[in-house]
């Protein structure tokens, strides 16, 4: 069980990554353009962090209600699940949350690092 839940939260760390480091890119223009009209770098770090507590808030609220419809499912087939156990729903919750804090400073290092005459040629 020990290496199952490891794997499940290396890959959970790795998606969050990847969501936020995709919604980075998708957004390269609008971040050139900031930059261009004369956003700061830092500006655009917390604009992208933002966007990342964001998508981790989505991310949490639809987890819980899945989790919970998922539990009640269990919870009506196996003997002794309770479908709302606020102990595990609660430290996903945070060790999301973690992951978010500690992923989503890479990809809005680099977005606030983008040289908007680059990205706005395309290159």
């Amino acid at each position: 069980m020990l290496i199952f839940g490891t794997t499940a939260l290396v890959l959970a760390a790795v998606g969050i990554y990847g969501v936020i480091a995709y919604a980075s890119t998708q957004r390269l223009g609008e971040i050139a353009t900031r930059l261009a009209l004369g956003a700061t770098p830092m500006e655009v770090f917390w604009l992208m962090m933002r966007r990342g507590q964001g998508l981790a808030a989505i991310g949490v609220l639809l987890g819980l209600v899945s989790a919970y419809a998922g539990g009640r499912t269990v919870a009506s087939l196996v003997y002794g699940v309770h479908a709302s156990d606020p102990i595990v729903l609660l430290s996903a919750t945070v060790v999301s949350c973690d992951h978010v804090d500690r992923d989503s400073p890479f990809p809005a290092r680099r977005a606030s690092r983008t040289d908007p005459v680059l990205a706005l040629r395309g290159e």
